[in-house]
């Protein structure tokens, strides 16, 4: 996924692996990995049933959960993953979510109903889930850079296969238009702001 929204990551070696079923001890605590697919069709999520803890990564978060990449790139099934995974989670005796994103929370039952709705909204209309998608790789991205001319933004935008491909195939848009719409929804939602001619990410971002 790096390649595609052209962003980066430093290497790093691995000395195991873990496996859906898995068990395993951490913080003094046993934890059983479980399967997560959707965000990513490989993701695990860790609970603890004796203190009713769930680690959920990208699968839950307390508004939403993580982009379904499988959907925008055309992988088939990733959205209904996406469902199989809440069901699951919504199966398991939880007290206390550790998302990937933002803090800790307890009122679960509330993050799945908003997860669900937000589910739902995406199977009805793809679109939507690609334009949240594009918006969030792109300050993904813009906070790495820490600034972009607002003159380069469509070969900004060109250049990034993620944005190009989805925007032409599921918004209908060539860069030039989708930089123009993208830069005004992210005015808008205050997660950039203008210096001149630069576009730079906010707190908000």
């Amino acid at each position: 996924m790096l390649v595609p929204a052209r962003q980066r990551g430093e290497r790093f070696r691995h000395d195991g692996v873990i496996a859906p079923g898995d068990m395993l001890t951490m913080g003094g605590l046993q934890w059983q990995a479980l399967a997560a697919p959707g965000h990513d069709m490989e993701a695990l999520v860790f609970h603890c049933p004796s203190e009713r803890i769930l680690i959920s990564g990208d699968a839950l978060w307390q508004d939403g959960f993580g982009i379904v990449f499988g959907e925008i790139l055309g992988e088939e099934d990733a959205l209904q993953a996406t469902r199989e995974t809440l069901e699951m989670i919504a199966r398991l005796q939880v007290e206390v979510v550790i998302p990937g994103h933002g803090a800790p929370f307890s009122d679960v039952e509330a993050a799945l109903q908003r997860a669900f709705s937000r589910l739902a909204a995406f199977e009805q209309d793809p679109a939507r889930m690609a334009r949240n998608a594009i918006k969030a790789c792109f300050v993904f991205n813009l906070l790495d850079l820490g600034g972009l001319p607002r003159a380069g933004l469509a070969a900004y935008i060109d250049s990034v296969p993620l944005f190009r491909d989805v925007g032409t195939r599921l918004l209908g848009k060539d860069t030039e238009a989708l930089a123009a719409w993208l830069l005004d929804e992210l005015l808008r939602a205050g997660a950039v702001r203008l210096e001149g001619g630069e576009i730079v990410p906010t707190m908000a971002a």
